[in-house]
């Protein structure tokens, strides 16, 4: 067999196959970079708007906590059919927190909406601080429900009592009520224990998102 035969038959071949193999793998890296750097890009989209979305209900919880408000908050309150002025007043009261969490529920159904897609993206651990903060707006309705359970349970009770035992008896439910609202909810310092809970969170939620933008803690 000739140099020439040997070429024909050996040596283009295998050259043929080496180059066919290099544009394969060039080919095959090209689309993996891609991936990683569409993947990444994603990953930097969504955090960025989750980030966004965190902050802007930090500023609607901080709103809700906020003890300033006016006469007409707590209108859209669920009352009993045949509550009195007094008892509907402080349900409407104890009611607020709620209904100023309501009328932002589209930034909080937004966020949870983007809760998957987190995790996707980055591990399923990711997915805890969306269920601490949603913890947290549901707990802010824990006190108008005790509220509304014990004037119910009180309310049985007002055509068998003396009218000014009644009312007696209603500013006692409130002032105990508020008592236990506010050991739940402020520290001795006075401290926002809700808003101190929520800071925890956003923490959290910046740790993960400065992590998959490709920032320092």
């Amino acid at each position: 067999m000739d140099w020439v035969e040997v070429t024909t038959r050996i040596v283009l071949p295998a050259v043929s196959s080496l180059a066919t193999f290099i544009a394969s793998g060039t080919a095959v890296w090209g689309i993996c970079a891609w991936r990683r750097e569409h993947t990444g890009k994603r990953r930097i989209d969504l955090a960025e708007e989750v980030l966004a979305f965190v902050y802007e209900i930090h500023d609607v919880l901080e709103s809700v906590r906020s003890p300033l408000g006016h006469s007409e908050e707590g209108q859209t309150c669920p009352t009993m059919p045949d509550a009195t002025a007094k008892e509907k007043a402080m349900l409407c009261t104890a009611y607020i927190p709620i209904e100023r969490c309501n009328s932002r529920r589209d930034l909080f159904a937004r966020l949870r909406s983007l809760r998957y897609r987190f995790m996707a993206l980055n591990g399923k651990d990711a997915g805890i601080p969306f269920e601490e903060l949603n913890n947290i707006r549901h707990g802010l309705a824990k006190p108008f429900y005790s509220m509304q359970i014990q004037l119910k349970a009180l309310h049985r009770k007002i055509k068998t009592t003396d009218p000014e035992e009644y009312d007696k008896m209603l500013d006692d439910l409130w002032e105990n009520w508020n008592n236990q609202k506010n050991s739940e909810e402020f520290n001795e310092d006075g401290d926002d224990l809700v808003l101190k809970e929520c800071g925890i969170v956003i923490d959290k939620f910046e740790v993960l998102c400065r992590k998959a933008i490709g920032l320092k803690e």
